[in-house]
């Protein structure tokens, strides 16, 4: 819930009827209208130089002249051009990145209503995304507002977060025209100032432009204040304070009382500290003890209305001295029009809090606890954890933080969550099942899983302590899918699914937000399996309208990511391809140039459906992109960084860097070693490794890794999934060693697996390695039947860099083939120039022998074997002999179908 006092503009007061408290200050105007040119003001200067109020003056007179201009029908200033303008007061707690974007899309809004529904909704993801990509969809929108816009972002300087710096970068950076950025700040913030001012991208206000003139000292001091001093006396006050507004105010209060006024003004000097601390001891030492209590008891609010105030002091009426104390000038500005919510002057807050220590010690903690009481009656839960933990009452900060630390950690706030928890004593933390599951939660997040291990342990052991049921499953039930999803994020992604299970058993149906990311890890079941039947599709699929129905863009986009890999896995690329482009389509302002955090699947997915299709290019982008998305700060998903690093390496190999390649997949080793990956994801890359380093002829090093993972008969018993990729390339290495039956026995059951699962993509494959392993025991007709079963499954998507990533092997067989078939031809034309040399060179074994082919032409007409003895003149045991060589090669079981096969391989 956003602070609606924090988007107001601070407004004018009167001190009395015919006295306003602020001075009009028109001069520096025309410097804000030129600044407005650039696409920032900068106004930096100390505290107590009136920047806050010299902006809320200027965007009062920019909308009394764009009155004016109404109500005229025409211009009174040439260069007037009306502005919506947006207001944002910052303080120390809006440095968790989500919780400013979130306030500077509701200022925005108070210009736009309609601006940021598709920011807000990614604000809400878990993980929560990096600034730039909400700054992304923002952006997007604010080129769709007519009218010009001006945001000022007020007292800069309580951001200390270098996310929050990186972001207010990216926005100047991509400013849409009509967007103009004002930040005031008592120092100059971390931003490239030096940069954007040699291009003269900002304007700047320091403190000599905004110190107080002579003139405007004099007005200040007779007119507002009502002291009636003489042109020698405000000359010294200005020159002592060298138009210092804040010191002018102290001195102005403090001379209320002085009977002599110039002996007073002689009496002071040096720096702006020394003065605001002898100031401060005579305005506070000559209030009456009523206000004087009140303003000390009260320092410790950040805001201050009535009801509160009462709370704080145990006194009633704290309305009507708020509000006498504005009219007084007493450092105290108005938070809404209604004149209910207030504030001090943040220099005169802080001497207050200074004082009250000094004064009255023990008082200091039972203030805030009494400010966490009342902001937790009211609802404001965030506001009384920070007077807790201020007050240093850790058992009432506990009692606030438990029951709100997992719900701010799933809206994303990661940055306020661990704020509270690195705020309490570690003993604390693990002893509360709920802030244990949330350090768990914000250490998995944030790329720092091994360390979240020893909190999980203590919430599972503090479970089984005089807890009750429910809150028992449900307190296991979360520190289990956590556990899942560390599983998931690390490669393990069977005990991701088991544990995902488990999680969802235990979990009460309220905490949907939760069931729904779990069920978005059991949809990951049939990477687990391989079955990519229409049953496994289905789920998959009702976890796209689970992301619609609870709003997560991020959410879907990963459920359509999962759609097209699994629709890879089909066979099915086309489709795959529709399903990325419903995907870019459901966040368009997402999926551009900018990388996404957590979404290196979709980049790395799309890349190898770009590569497979030959769009090498396209690929290349995508890859750029992926890898951008692994380097942010959130944790790496193992299984999307291998699908990355493994086609970043086929398609070096491609453009023949194949040291490139093998030098990536080292990296990926290193990467996986780093980050604690599954086993699984490096036997992976390691098996791919062997493939490359045996297409650059490396058979030394290939057969090494095949040895070393697969001795001999150890891969009889079962063939599961998760291997496949290590068993296909298994069977090239046997192949290529020779030892092509055994390889043709592994491939005979990958093949029958794959087919019941409906993997089509992997049936392809193997039909391909089959191909290759027949053509390498020189049963060429066997090879190319095979070959063309492949082709035929593969034709209808377009299938190019399965077949060409096997070399001059594969074009060899293609060049029998291309006669009869287009995309053999376009196959063959793919490959590079040099493997269709060596193709053309390589022809295929011969598949019959001329004599075989006289006995074909004779068993296609129908002659019996004695019909064929006698017309080629041999014994009819010659002729049986001759008709079973065909039957072989051909791989026919009858006559019948020897000669459909030759009719097919055109040797009929």
């Amino acid at each position: 819930m956003l602070l609606a006092t924090k988007l107001f503009i601070p407004q004018r007061f009167s001190a009395g009827p015919q006295r306003p408290f602020l001075i009009p200050r028109p001069h520096l105007h025309p410097k804000l209208r030129a600044g407005l040119e650039n696409r920032l003001i900068l106004v930096s200067a100390p505290t107590g130089f009136g920047k806050t109020t010299l902006l809320a003056d200027w965007i009062r007179s920019n909308d009394e002249l764009g009155r004016m201009n109404d109500e005229a029908g025409e211009l009174h200033h040439s260069s007037f051009i009306p502005h919506h303008f947006c207001w944002l007061s910052l303080d120390e707690g809006d440095n968790d990145p989500a919780l400013f974007l979130g306030y500077l899309i509701g200022a925005l809004q108070t210009a736009a209503p309609a601006l940021g529904q598709t920011a807000v909704h990614l604000l809400q993801s878990l993980p929560p995304p990096m600034p730039e990509v909400v700054l992304t969809a923002v952006i997007n929108e604010l080129t769709a507002v007519t009218e010009p816009i001006v945001l000022v972002l007020d007292d800069y300087h309580a951001i200390t977060a270098p996310a929050i710096h990186a972001a207010l970068i990216f926005l100047v950076a991509h400013q849409p025209p009509n967007l103009r950025l004002v930040i005031t700040s008592r120092a100059d913030p971390p931003l490239p100032l030096a940069r954007w001012r040699a291009r003269r991208e900002m304007a700047e206000l320091r403190a000599a432009d905004l110190r107080f003139t002579v003139d405007e000292t004099a007005v200040f001091l007779n007119d507002v204040m009502g002291l009636n001093l003489t042109v020698a006396d405000i000359a010294a006050l200005e020159e002592r304070t060298e138009g210092w507004i804040a010191g002018l105010q102290l001195a102005a209060l403090a001379l209320q009382e002085q009977a002599d006024t110039a002996a007073f003004i002689q009496s002071f000097s040096g720096s702006h500290a020394y003065i605001l601390d002898y100031l401060l001891d005579e305005v506070l030492e000559r209030q009456p003890p009523v206000t004087r209590d009140f303003l000390l008891q009260t320092a410790v609010l950040d805001r201050l209305c009535g009801p509160l105030c009462d709370a704080l002091t145990g006194q009633s009426g704290s309305q009507m001295m708020l509000e006498q104390m504005a009219h007084a000038n007493l450092f105290i500005l108005p938070l809404d029009n209604e004149q209910r919510w207030f504030r001090y002057h943040r220099l005169f807050a802080d001497v207050l809090r200074h004082r009250l220590r000094q004064e009255s010690p023990a008082l200091w903690p039972e203030l805030y606890h009494r400010a966490a009481v009342w902001h937790e009656q009211q609802g404001l839960i965030p506001a009384a954890i920070q007077y807790a933990l201020a007050g240093g009452d850790l058992e009432q900060a506990v009692a606030l933080i438990e029951p709100v630390i997992l719900p701010t950690i799933l809206s994303g706030q990661l940055v306020t969550a661990e704020g509270w928890l690195n705020a309490l004593p570690e003993d604390a933390i693990r002893a509360n099942p709920s802030l244990a599951s949330g350090r768990a939660t914000t250490l998995m997040l944030t790329n720092r899983m091994p360390e979240a291990e020893p909190y999980l342990q203590a919430v599972e052991q503090a479970a089984g302590q005089s807890m009750i049921p429910e809150q028992r499953r449900t307190i296991m039930g979360w520190a289990t899918a956590i556990r899942g999803q560390m599983a998931g994020y690390q490669g393990d992604l069977a005990a991701a699914v088991n544990l995902s299970r488990q999680a969802l058993a235990l979990l009460p149906q309220t905490m949907s937000s939760v069931r729904a990311g779990i069920l978005g890890n059991i949809a990951h079941s049939y990477l687990v399996s391989g079955d990519v039947t229409p049953a496994s599709e289905q789920q998959v699929r009702g976890q796209i309208l689970l992301a619609r129905e609870a709003g997560n863009l991020f959410a879907r986009l990963h459920s359509m990511t999962r759609l097209a890999d699994l629709q890879m896995l089909q066979g099915r690329l086309r489709q795959a391809a529709d399903a990325y482009a419903r995907a870019s389509d459901m966040v368009p302002q997402l999926v551009g140039d900018l990388a996404l955090p957590g979404s290196a699947a979709y980049f790395f997915g799309l890349a190898a459906l770009r590569y497979e299709q030959n769009e090498l290019e396209t690929a290349v982008r995508l890859l750029a992109q992926g890898m951008a998305a692994l380097a942010g700060p959130l944790t790496i998903e193992a299984h999307a960084a291998a699908t990355g690093y493994i086609t970043l390496a086929r398609l070096k190999q491609a453009q023949g860097d194949g040291d490139g390649a093998l030098a990536l997949l080292a990296e990926f080793k290193e990467l996986a070693q780093q980050q604690g990956f599954f086993s699984l994801m490096w036997d992976r890359a390691a098996a791919v490794q062997a493939q490359l380093q045996l297409r650059q002829g490396d058979l030394a090093a290939a057969g090494q890794w095949a040895a070393a993972c697969y001795p001999r008969h150890s891969i009889l018993a079962h063939l599961p999934y998760l291997h496949e990729t290590e068993y296909l390339v298994l069977a090239r290495v046997l192949t290529v060693q020779g030892q092509a039956p055994a390889a043709d026995r592994l491939l005979a059951r990958l093949l029958a697996a794959a087919e019941a699962a409906e993997r089509r993509h992997s049936v392809i494959e193997i039909l391909i390695l089959q191909s290759l392993s027949l053509q390498s025991q020189h049963k060429t007709a066997g090879a190319l039947l095979v070959l063309q079963q492949a082709l035929a499954l593969a034709e209808p998507e377009g299938y190019v860099r399965t077949f060409l990533d096997e070399g001059p092997p594969l074009a060899v067989l293609l060049r029998p083939i291309q006669a009869r078939s287009a995309y053999a031809r376009r196959l063959l034309a793919a490959f590079p120039a040099a493997e269709q040399a060596v193709a053309a060179q390589l022809a295929p074994a011969e598949i019959l022998s001329a004599r075989e082919r006289e006995v074909l032409r004779l068993v296609a007409q129908g002659a019996s074997n004695q019909t064929i003895a006698a017309t080629l003149v041999v014994s009819i045991p010659t002729a049986k002999k001759h008709v079973s060589n065909i039957l072989s090669k051909l791989h026919a079981a009858s006559r019948t179908q020897a000669v459909a096969q030759a009719r097919e391989l055109g040797l009929l």
